[in-house]
């Protein structure tokens, strides 16, 4: 689905966004400090102080900016892309566990989600469940028989409540059970669309 173009939002990636105001920070760091340097022994010789000054604070400023840049890129930017693309395989039908270099404990928790999102997706329902739970409406209707003297006509809309849910269930088993005959003889099932 395209949106209009009035709706477009243009987003910046967290390590251009990390840069951005990492610099500024640096840049907004130097001139506080060689103000206050300036304000508290004003320098008789003004070339000499920006000099001795400016170029110290510049070259940490930009070791700090450059640390700050390459630590969002390891550990954000790199493993927050490699999650995505997992997800979109997810989306278009490659259910399969997530396997990367984890280094930082939110990212883990990511990839721990993810793969035991991946987990129930690929456990394998139980072939009997329908039947299972057939047996257990069966036994619901007989405790159910057994004290309708106690309960007297408040129990028949129960009663007819739990005969629709057993006939929806057995509609439910036979499709399963059509279903897997069509397999065998290899007529192509489609979910139906409603």
């Amino acid at each position: 689905m395209t949106l209009p173009f009035c709706m477009r939002h243009r987003y910046h990636s967290i390590s251009r966004a990390a840069a951005v105001r990492s610099l500024l920070a640096v840049v907004i760091g130097m001139m506080v400090y060689t103000a206050a340097e300036y304000l508290v022994e004003p320098p008789t010789d003004l070339f000499a102080f920006l000099l001795h000054h400016v170029v110290h604070v510049a070259i940490i400023g930009i070791a700090v900016w450059l640390t700050s840049w390459k630590v969002v890129q390891r550990f954000v930017t790199k493993p927050a892309r490699h999650v995505f693309i997992h997800l979109h395989r997810m989306a278009s039908g490659r259910i399969d566990y997530l396997d990367m270099k984890v280094e930082t404990d939110e990212i883990n928790d990511v990839v721990g989600s993810i793969n035991r999102l991946v987990g129930k997706l690929r456990r394998e329902a139980d072939p009997d469940a329908v039947s299972h739970v057939l047996d257990k409406l069966r036994m619901l209707r007989l405790e159910l028989r057994g004290i309708t003297g106690k309960i007297g006509d408040d129990g028949v809309p129960v009663m007819k409540s739990l005969t629709q849910l057993e006939e929806e269930m057995l509609g439910m088993l036979h499709h399963e059970d059509d279903l897997k005959a069509m397999q065998l003889t290899g007529v192509e099932t489609h979910p139906q669309q409603s």
